[in-house]
């Protein structure tokens, strides 16, 4: 990866989001117990896929249920290559999903190249500290619908700050500077 400049690098990751998520701390006075409703509701699971570069988030797209090929295939097709750029270096896991025969063309098709993270490396992902950040807000709303959870990543995508997440690629050593 050291061939692509930090400016150039996009990483796609996915998340799964259940329904009924609800926040796992909580704060007080001191002395003092916390007290708060915990829905017993646990619901279906919500796929989010999405991309990140060095200044925005490029592309987003949430699933009901599990994320398959067919599905990775749509969100890199209508979602993601139209945001790409000549030079771009997509970062991608070794999700079996991910190594499909239709992806690597796709991507290539608008002078992107495609890259692989080192197999459990997670760590090298700046995309999943936001996700961390991203679970955390959807849990202070505890969603129950697919609807929810799509209003509030929408609501979350205007809250991104680009300092986060030069300060993410940095943090996985993607030095910006």
């Amino acid at each position: 990866m050291s061939q692509v400049a930090p400016e150039n690098l996009v990483f796609l990751d996915e998340m799964g989001v259940l329904l009924g998520l609800t926040r796992t701390h909580a704060r007080s006075p001191q002395g003092t117990r916390v007290y708060d409703l915990k829905p017993f509701y646990r619901g279906a699971k919500v796929t989010v896929i999405g991309a990140i570069s060095l200044d925005r988030v490029l592309a987003i797209m949430t699933l009901n249920d599990s994320m398959d090929g067919k599905a990775f295939e749509v969100f890199i097709r209508h979602c993601l290559v139209p945001q790409l750029w000549s030079g771009a270096g997509v970062v991608m896991d070794n999700l079996p999903a991910h190594q499909i025969a239709s992806i690597k063309p796709l991507i290539e098709s608008v002078g992107a190249s495609t890259l692989n993270l080192s197999p459990y490396s997670p760590e090298f992902n700046p995309i999943e500290l936001w996700w961390s950040q991203l679970k955390a807000f959807l849990r202070q709303f505890s969603p129950t619908t697919t609807k929810m959870v799509d209003t509030l990543i929408a609501t979350a995508l205007h809250l991104v700050n680009p300092e986060h997440l030069r300060n993410w690629f940095a943090d996985c050593c993607y030095c910006t500077s």
